[in-house]
């Protein structure tokens, strides 16, 4: 695996996990 790879899916996830978060006790709440 090149270097730059984890970085690179790091820096794309941080923001998706971020947005995610806040849902999360909703998501639980509606299962």
């Amino acid at each position: 695996m090149p270097r730059g790879v984890p970085l690179l899916v790091a820096r794309v996830a941080s923001p998706l996990v971020l947005v995610a978060l806040p849902w999360a006790p909703y998501a639980g709440a509606n299962v």
